[in-house]
């Protein structure tokens, strides 16, 4: 299926010990740094609620908050060396020179699209890494059609993607276009993908979706009333990039790759 299709559902890749040990150690993150602040003092201890508060008052805090959570050793001890190896495969992946960035916690918040993403692929915000896949899970209950699963397009992955297939710029919509802390886009327009079906990966916590590099996807629309939450990392490998930088998301021109000349990679 990963072959044909670009993506693989796991079931129950988790068990539920490690399930509610990445939510724990998610939600002490963002309690703690909430209960600095005065005004939050008497949020209970619920990732929707802080979340919600942040969200209208204090986005950079968020951005903080995820920065921690690979950070975190109970994190870490779930994506680690095990983890890295099982998924090697799917990325045609060393297992000795595979590495993972991340997790990051997504949120599909039904109140913003701020942080929702049009149809793009991985390999255009990570041009310069040639191996690697994402792996996507459930937390905090589970993903479905209605509440925003992802949306992907099967057999899209066996396509040829570039820029000059897509148009760039910060926003969802023409409302939000240009607005500060925005997500940054580089959609992969409807007309370029009219041939594709579209799929949702509807999963619960546990399961992990592992999907290509190149596959197109992207945020489904939340029609419910709550936040719904998965947390996302890359499995690559460097071993063949043609760039020393150990930041995976260095690209042309944007953000300072290092190379060299005579690479024999």
């Amino acid at each position: 299926m990963f072959e044909s299709d670009g993506w693989v559902k796991l079931p129950a890749f988790f068990d539920k010990a490690t399930v509610n040990t990445l939510e724990d150690a998610i939600l002490d993150i963002y309690h703690t740094q909430a209960r600095k602040i005065k005004d939050y003092q008497n949020l209970p201890r619920d990732m929707r609620a802080i979340l919600t508060a942040m969200e209208a008052n204090d986005k950079d805090i968020l951005y903080e908050c995820l920065k921690m959570i690979p950070q975190s050793l109970a994190v870490r001890s779930v994506y680690g060396a095990e983890f890295a190896q099982k998924l090697a495969d799917y990325c045609g992946a060393d297992p000795k020179t595979t590495l993972i960035e991340g997790p990051s916690l997504f949120a599909n918040n039904p109140e913003t699209s701020r942080v929702s993403y049009k149809l793009h692929t991985e390999a255009l915000f990570y041009s310069k890494r040639r191996k690697f896949c994402n792996v996507w899970t459930p937390l905090y209950g589970p993903r479905t059609k209605e509440n925003g699963a992802m949306i992907v397009l099967p057999g899209s992955h066996l396509d040829h993607w570039d820029m000059s297939k897509a148009t760039e710029y910060t926003g969802f919509d023409i409302k939000s276009k240009g607005k500060e802390k925005w997500g940054w886009q580089i959609e992969i327009p409807p007309k370029q993908v009219e041939k594709y079906k579209v799929e949702y990966t509807e999963a619960t916590p546990g399961d992990i979706v592992v999907f290509h590099r190149n596959l197109v996807h992207g945020t489904g629309i939340n029609i419910t009333d709550q936040i719904a939450f998965a947390l996302v990392c890359r499995v690559w490998d460097y071993s063949t990039d043609y760039s020393f930088s150990a930041n995976m998301n260095t690209m042309a021109y944007k953000n300072g790759d290092v190379g060299r000349p005579d690479l024999v990679c």
